[in-house]
């Protein structure tokens, strides 16, 4: 595990990993409860180094990676399952998104009586509620996007009324009405949700009677200002101004509401999840700044980093800080843009020329840092989809490896290169065949030629094998391939083959189990049946 870097993790005094101890000390009431806090500490790393949080639920493919990491590293089955049942355990039993709807669930009956205040028999209109009551109203709206529709608070803030005013109904399943906001500044894609029609009915309330009466209260700065520049807004604060921050606005009605009806330990993990402690809400700290700064102007791909100007006015005394970890998390971005290569390490030129083609004029990844934090990525059962990995099979040109003889061996195979746990070293090449016909051709040949010949068993469960006994291949002539050469080791081997198919083809590609070293020797081992280099084959349906 040292070596593919899993045994790192985040401290467990985070308040995070704190509430999961506690969880499973005193409400599971669990002895063991330290090494299942660790391992989940350490997953959390893997799934982001920077800080423990609960967005992996989101990480699929990540998470399937960490788990098939540590199969590959070697640890048991059993040592494995242990670690998807600690992280199922935080899953199941600890914070989720529905415990965050305490929030709504508080605030609700307040919210109901000012909403039915304004829309049942005796009603009033929006400017006779108290300044509490109308930003109850806006900050319970705000939450349900957030909280029950799961948007981010950028789409919260940019929502226009022309966006409340194109919402289309759709009549299926109790009836909803669907809201599309188009320019929300978080992502490229457009914001879509379906609000019940008692939702509507809230936000319509909110739309005709209190939003008026907050935006009347708006002061101008200049005489005649042209309001026409920029969209309006949909959600109005008490200064008559569009909201400025949703997700204090939550953590305002988190305060007020949910605190009276919560455990230390729950309000804790909401305010966690909320992405705001109760202790530093009111002064923003360079996290909070570098938040706010990103519903505004998110890390992508190719977008240019926000001006100083721009950056003053959201993170204020912060914009340098937020500056310096914008462009770190864009190149760090951009990195993990480049390192696609599948399961075989890229050589600086390709990925340099790689990198060219992406137009990037400023804050480019360096080639050979590049190549130096490249690891094996992808799951290890889709090694063939990678075009390189077709071509290196079809042009049989595997960098990387040399032929020698070894003394007591005739030849073997040395890594002239460094190869990380999981890449692909090569295949075993030459002509798939019928288990008879290797089995024939293994009696009509002499000598060291009759070793080199790969029983083994097919996908539908057919025994075949490879004939490699030809120093050339038919469809590689004049060239020798080095898959077969690869010598026999049980103690020492460090790669293991794998059956893939490639063009209806089988092929067996050897992965490395361990990390290799420059002038290694190449190892793997044959299995006890191919002592008579006619068994029944190895198992190739590993992991």
């Amino acid at each position: 595990m040292a070596s593919a870097g899993l045994y790192f993790k985040h401290s467990t005094a985070h308040p995070l990993l704190k509430s999961f101890a506690h969880y499973l000390e005193v409400d599971l009431e669990n002895d063991n409860f330290t090494q299942e806090v660790e391992n989940v500490a350490r997953f959390m790393y893997f799934m982001d180094p920077k800080q423990p949080s609960l967005l992996f639920v989101h990480q699929t493919e990540r998470t399937r990676e960490y788990f098939n990491t540590l199969s590959e590293v070697g640890l048991s089955k059993q040592t494995v399952h242990n670690y998807i049942k600690s992280v199922k355990i935080l899953t199941e039993g600890s914070l989720q998104p529905k415990d965050c709807w305490a929030v709504l669930e508080a605030a609700n009956k307040d919210f109901l009586a000012v909403i039915a205040k304004l829309t049942g028999p005796r009603h009033v209109r929006g400017h006779h509620l108290t300044l509490p009551e109308s930003q109850l109203v806006l900050y319970y709206l705000e939450a349900v996007l957030i909280l029950r529709h799961l948007h981010r608070p950028g789409v919260v803030e940019h929502m226009t009324v022309k966006d409340w005013m194109l919402r289309k109904p759709f009549h299926g399943k109790g009836g909803h009405v669907v809201v599309r906001v188009l320019d929300h500044k978080t992502a490229t894609q457009v914001a879509t949700f379906a609000l019940t029609l008692e939702e509507e009915m809230w936000f319509d309330t909110y739309y005709t009677e209190v939003r008026p009466t907050t935006k009347a209260k708006r002061k101008k700065t200049n005489e005649g200002e042209d309001d026409d520049k920029e969209p309006e807004r949909f959600f109005i604060s008490s200064t008559g101004n569009p909201i400025y921050n949703a997700s204090n606005d939550l953590e305002r009605l988190h305060k007020e509401t949910a605190t009276k009806h919560m455990s230390d330990t729950q309000r804790s993990m909401v305010a966690d999840y909320l992405m705001h402690s109760s202790s530093s809400a009111e002064k923003m700290d360079e996290q909070q700044a570098y938040d706010l700064l990103l519903q505004s102007y998110p890390v992508t791909l190719d977008s240019a980093p926000p001006k100083r100007s721009e950056r003053v006015s959201v993170a204020k005394e912060h914009d340098r800080h937020c500056y310096d970890r914008w462009r770190g998390d864009q190149k760090q971005l951009r990195v993990q843009h480049v390192l696609h290569f599948g399961r075989r390490q890229p050589s600086e030129s390709r990925v340099r020329s790689w990198i060219e083609k992406q137009g990037w004029t400023a804050n480019v990844p360096d080639a050979a840092l590049v190549v130096k934090a490249w690891k094996p990525s992808g799951r290890v059962d889709t090694a063939m989809e990678s075009h390189s990995m077709q071509k290196y099979i079809k042009k049989q040109k595997w960098k990387g490896l040399v032929a020698v003889p070894e003394e007591g061996k005739g030849r073997g195979v040395v890594a002239t290169r460094a190869f990380q746990i999981g890449e692909v070293i090569c295949d075993y090449h030459g002509k798939v065949v019928s288990r008879k016909v290797g089995i024939e051709t293994h009696k009509s040949t002499i000598g060291m030629e009759s070793g080199y010949m790969f029983f083994y068993k097919d996908k539908n469960d057919q025994s075949k094998c490879v004939d490699a006994h030809l120093e050339e291949c038919e469809c590689h002539p004049g060239k020798q391939t080095i898959g077969r050469l690869i010598n026999h080791s049980s103690k020492r081997a460090n790669v293991r083959p794998r059956l893939y198919s490639l063009d209806d083809r089988d092929v067996i590609l050897f992965i490395a189990q361990k990390g290799i070293k420059v002038n290694e020797e190449i190892l793997y081992n044959y299995g006890v049946s191919k002592k008579s280099f006619a068994g029944e084959g190895l198992d190739l349906d590993w992991l």
